[in-house]
């Protein structure tokens, strides 16, 4: 089938080993897609350039769950929409226009499949001219399938090597994935106890987490990889000398590698989750910490002490604040909001709440100092 057409997609979406478990999850996948296109189109109109399924199905290694009655979708889709836009500030007024009713498609959309998530998330057609690496734009790159639109955008991104992915990027991953286990522990920390109905994504933030801390260490020796398995292969044949606690991050990288590609979450059925989350919680900040050591050249002992420290990739970007400002425009823009979204802005602005928060949570409630920090 032509590109452009509902239908033009890879032929597996996951690395179900079984022929005819396959079939039955490429054909609910590929109907899921359908749906989300039709959707998404129906919404955009002629403002959608492309709509390209990325992440995990996007790279042909997606989690699913199979069982007699059903195939569960594990996680999310992630999908990039491509708007339609002349120029960036054409793509600020369209993205103005559509982020609030993407947002409120994607939660429709992931309330009709029963997933957790549907990411619908817009960029413009100059996000593939960009020639800054970033693990986002690199895995869309090399991994993704073109679902709708008679040109595929990233012929014109570069033809990037995972070994020029700067270190910064794992300390995103921190980020990212911390904000995550932040999440999971809003699951237990007033009850003590994981609810059924939340143990699920419970799981899948942690083992984000661990995920995250193999990444960054594959980030360090250069040998990043787009595709779990290929990780998976990497890390089982990697020594990991080069940090602390090699062993134990290498185990944990393998374990949430192998999760990823193959849940099972019938072994986490007798576990004591909040113990687990605190011993994952324990591990990542160590690790967070040796890694952002080594990526600034600086050496801190405590998390206050770490967002006190300057960073390069804090130097004031005003296309970045320009379109916070637009994006967030109201009426009567003052001082003081201009202030705060320029110190949003900053990279550093989130990845301090994020260590800051974490490094609060304490198995004896909350370390007070840490949270005033963090406030």
């Amino acid at each position: 089938m032509p590109p452009g057409k509902l239908g033009d997609t890879m032929k597996n979406f996951t690395l179900t080993p079984d022929p005819d478990q396959n079939n039955r999850v490429n054909k609910k996948i590929q109907k899921d897609i359908n749906l989300i296109c039709e959707h998404v189109k129906k919404l955009l109109g002629q403002n959608l350039y492309a709509l390209l399924l990325c992440g995990g199905f996007g790279r042909g290694e997606g989690s699913v769950t199979i069982t007699k009655k059903e195939v569960h979708i594990v996680n999310d889709y992630d999908f990039t929409v491509v708007l339609n836009a002349s120029n960036k500030l054409h793509y600020l007024w369209l993205y103005k226009k559509y982020h609030q009713p993407l947002e409120m498609l994607s939660q429709q959309l992931a309330a009709n499949l029963s997933i957790k998530q549907v990411d619908l998330s817009p960029k413009p057609l100059s996000y593939f001219e960009e020639s800054s690496l970033k693990i986002e734009n690199y895995e869309v790159k090399k991994g993704h399938v073109l679902v709708y639109g008679q040109d595929n955008p990233t012929r014109f991104m570069p033809d990037w090597q995972s070994s020029d992915i700067p270190l910064f990027e794992g300390t995103w991953l921190f980020r990212n994935r911390g904000l995550g286990l932040i999440l999971a522990a809003l699951y237990w920390i007033t009850t003590q106890k994981v609810a059924s109905k939340n143990k699920e994504n419970f799981i899948i933030e942690c083992t984000k987490a661990q995920m995250a801390m193999g990444d960054a260490a594959l980030l360090i020796v250069k040998k990043y990889h787009h595709l779990y398995h290929q990780r998976l292969n990497i890390a089982q044949n990697h020594t990991f000398s080069h940090i602390p606690n090699s062993q134990e991050v290498k185990q944990r990288y393998t374990h949430a590698l192998t999760q990823k590609l193959r849940p099972n979450f019938s072994q986490y059925e007798t576990q004591n989750l909040p113990a687990l989350w605190y011993d994952i919680r324990t591990s990542f900040l160590s690790f967070f910490k040796f890694f952002e050591q080594h990526r600034l050249d600086q050496h801190f002992t405590t998390w206050t002490d770490y967002v006190d420290l300057p960073r390069p990739e804090d130097k004031t970007n005003f296309k970045a604040v320009a379109s916070k400002l637009i994006r967030s425009a109201r009426s009567g823009i003052t001082p003081k909001f201009f202030e705060t979204t320029l110190q949003k802005s900053k990279p550093s602005f989130s990845i301090n709440i994020v260590a800051l928060t974490l490094a609060a949570i304490d198995r004896n409630g909350f370390n007070k100092k840490t949270m005033r920090k963090a406030a």
